[in-house]
């Protein structure tokens, strides 16, 4: 019970919110089959994070066996990583099923997010 001398307080406290873009999602669901010994191109596609991204290729294992492939698909040159264009050449497409895991980074509003993916990709008999 309070009386009338009793003062009452409540703390206030101010809260700054603001939106901020949602996580980055890698989209794309599967790599497109090749022949072996032609070139590969795919764009991989994501969603949210900002408006610049950063694409890597973190390994790409020959399914059987899992022996890891030296010059497997690649974001670099001719590839591109900040636009998700994915490059193998023809010399390193051999015949086989691969698993390629595939990373995209985004950054927006000082906040990093990151996604992984392993897709299947497979190299067709010529």
């Amino acid at each position: 019970m309070l009386s009338n001398d009793a003062a009452i307080s409540a703390d206030v406290v101010t809260f700054n919110l603001r939106a901020v873009d949602a996580p980055i999602r890698i989209t794309t669901t599967e790599l497109n089959a090749i022949p072996a010994g032609d070139s590969y191109t795919q764009t991989i596609e994501a969603t949210g994070g900002g408006p610049t991204r950063t694409w890597e290729v973190l390994s790409t294992v020959k399914e059987v066996g899992g022996t890891p492939v030296e010059n497997g698909p690649t974001f670099a040159s001719p590839g591109d990583p900040s636009t998700g264009h994915l490059h193998w050449a023809a010399d390193n497409v051999q015949e086989g099923r691969y698993r390629v895991k595939i990373e995209v980074s985004s950054i927006a509003d000082g906040v990093t997010t990151i996604d992984v993916k392993t897709f299947d990709l497979e190299a067709l008999p010529p």
